[in-house]
C-alpha cells in the first residue's frame, strides 16, 4: 500500500507507516568539528530512514539533450527498484569552506589542486579551463564567507577528509555511494526534480544556471560549445556563483542544495554503462577497471538537464573544478 503526503509543496510517495515516520524520528544531529571557527556553520547530519526508490530516469525525462556520449540520459537506464538497507545519517549542508579549514588546519593537508597549482574553472566562455592558482583558498569565484560550500576539491580530498572525520569522531565517515545520493536527494519522490517534473518550479529550491547567470554573462549562454548551457531554469535564484549553504528550501529529508549549488562526489567508481549490470540491493561500484569517481548533482552552473535527481557523471579522482564539492555520511550506529 502507499500512500502520499505533501510537505511544504513537495509530493512524498512513502510506504504506509514507513520512511517519513523513520526519519521524523531521528532528529538532525550536529557534529562536534575540531578547530572549527567560532560562528561556522556546524557540520549537522540527518537521519535518512532504509528503503526502496526507482533508481534511475524514465524514457521520457531529460529534455531531449545529447552530449559527445549521445542522450544524457543514456547512463541513468533502465530504470529499476533499488533498495537501501540500511538508514544512514547524511550531511544537511555540502561541506563548507570553513569546515574544510578547520581539517586543513589540523592535519596541514595539501590538496590535490595546491599540489599540481591548477584547478579547473567555468569560466570565461562556460567551458572548463585549467587556470593557474586556483584552490579552494582562491576559488576564483564570488564566495563571500567561509559558508559557501568548498570548492576545488577533488575525489582524494574529500576522502582525506572523511579519514579525518572518522579518527576524530570515533564514527565511520564517508562520502555517500551513488544509490544512497539519489535516493536521499529524492526523499520518497519519483519525479524529475524532488519538487516535481517541472523545472520552473524550483524557484527557492535551488541555485542553477538561471536569469541571474544569464545576465552577468550573457555570452555564455549563447556559447554553442558551452557544455553545460544547453538549457536553464527560467527565474532568478539571486545567486551568479555559489550561494550560502542552506540559503535554498530543502528536500522531504531536510536536505538543503541537494538540487544545484555544487555538484558532489560519491564513493563509486564510474561506468557509463552501470545501470545495465548494477545490483538492485546497495549498489556501489567499486570496479578497479574503472578510473573515474562518480558525480551527482547540478552545480551553479548546470542547468534542468544536469540537475535532476537522476543525472550522473564522472571525473578523475584528482580532478577539481569551481563547481565540485562534496557531503558525508555517517553510518548509522
Amino acid at each position: 500500500m502507499k500512500m502520499g503526503l505533501r510537505l511544504f509543496g513537495i509530493v512524498l510517495v512513502l510506504a504506509a507507516g514507513g520512511g517519513y515516520a523513520e526519519h521524523a524520528a531521528h532528529p538532525d544531529e550536529t557534529v562536534a568539528l575540531p578547530g572549527l571557527a567560532e560562528g561556522a556553520t556546524p557540520l549537522t547530519v540527518c537521519y535518512i530512514p532504509s528503503g526502496k526508490f526507482m533508481m534511475g530516469s524514465p524514457l521520457n525525462e531529460g529534455y531531449g539533450y545529447q552530449d559527445w556520449h549521445g542522450p544524457a540520459t543514456f547512463r541513468e537506464r533502465p530504470r529499476r527498484e533499488t533498495t537501501i538497507t540500511q538508514g544512514f545519517w547524511m550531511g544537511k549542508h555540502e561541506v563548507t569552506s570553513e569546515q574544510f579549514a578547520a581539517f586543513v588546519k589540523a592535519t596541514d593537508y595539501v590538496t590535490s589542486a595546491e599540489k599540481a597549482g591548477e584547478s579547473f574553472s567555468t569560466e570565461p566562455l562556460g567551458m572548463q579551463e585549467k587556470i593557474p592558482g586556483l584552490t579552494w583558498r582562491n576559488p576564483g569565484i564570488e564566495q563571500a564567507g567561509g559558508n559557501h560550500p568548498v570548492v576545488h576539491v577533488s575525489h582524494d580530498d574529500a576522502k582525506a577528509f572523511c579519514g579525518w572525520l572518522s579518527r576524530e569522531s570515533g564514527d565511520q565517515w564517508m562520502l555517500p555511494s551513488e544509490a544512497q545520493w539519489e535516493y536521499a536527494c529524492r526523499a520518497g519522490t519519483s519525479t524529475a526534480f524532488f519538487w516535481g517534473d517541472r523545472a520552473e518550479a524550483g524557484k527557492g529550491y535551488v541555485n542553477g544556471c538561471d536569469s541571474t547567470l544569464k545576465a552577468r554573462f550573457p555570452e555564455r549562454l549563447n556559447h554553442t560549445s558551452g557544455m553545460r548551457f544547453y538549457s536553464q531554469f527560467e527565474f532568478e535564484d539571486g545567486y551568479v556563483h555559489t550561494s550560502p549553504v542552506g540559503s535554498f528550501s530543502a528536500n522531504g529529508w531536510g536536505l538543503h542544495d541537494m538540487i544545484g549549488n555544487v555538484s558532489e562526489w560519491c564513493r563509486d567508481r564510474y561506468d557509463a554503462a552501470y545501470y545495465t549490470w548494477r545490483p538492485a540491493v546497495d549498489p556501489l561500484n567499486d570496479n578497479e577497471k574503472a578510473d573515474f569517481r562518480v558525480v551527482r548533482n547540478g552545480s551553479w552552473v548546470s542547468g534542468p538537464t544536469w540537475s535532476r535527481a537522476a543525472s550522473r557523471g564522472g571525473h578523475h579522482p584528482a580532478h577539481s573544478d569551481d563547481g565540485i564539492g562534496f557531503r558525508v555520511v555517517r553510518v548509522s550506529r
